[in-house]
């Protein structure tokens, strides 16, 4: 039995390593410039860390709590998280690093010129 609980494991390790565990890892160096990289990375694995963390920590509780229905209260976060990713997180497959960055400004972008008259306007109210 030792041997068996050994396989799943590893056989665990090497399912989250192919598949959810190195997003950090990935997504991190496609969305951030050569300067701030080492700080969003160091932040992604910082929330990636406290994650596991929580997740380990609260499972227990939460099963003695409603039994098996635990993973109804992850699949809510992963739910919640997917749509997050959806609508906020840029699609990268054939853009440019600069196309990437820029998609960030977009939303909250002022244009120079409508500011310049707004502080024009107000000047000539005063």
């Amino acid at each position: 039995m030792r041997w068996l609980s050994l396989a799943f494991i590893f056989l665990y390790i090497i399912s989250f390593a192919i598949g959810p565990g190195p997003i950090p890892f990935v997504i991190v160096p496609e969305l951030w410039a050569q300067g701030p990289r080492p700080s969003a990375m160091s932040i992604s694995v910082q929330v990636n860390w406290w994650c596991n963390f929580v997740v380990g920590l609260t499972f227990q509780f939460i099963q003695s709590g409603i039994g098996a229905y635990t993973f109804l209260v992850y699949m809510a976060f992963l739910i919640l998280s997917t749509i997050f990713i959806f609508f906020f997180v840029p699609e990268t497959k054939n853009r440019t690093f600069e196309d990437i960055s820029s998609s960030f400004g977009k939303k909250h972008e002022v244009n120079q010129n409508e500011y310049e008259l707004q502080g024009s306007n107000k000047r000539d109210q005063l």
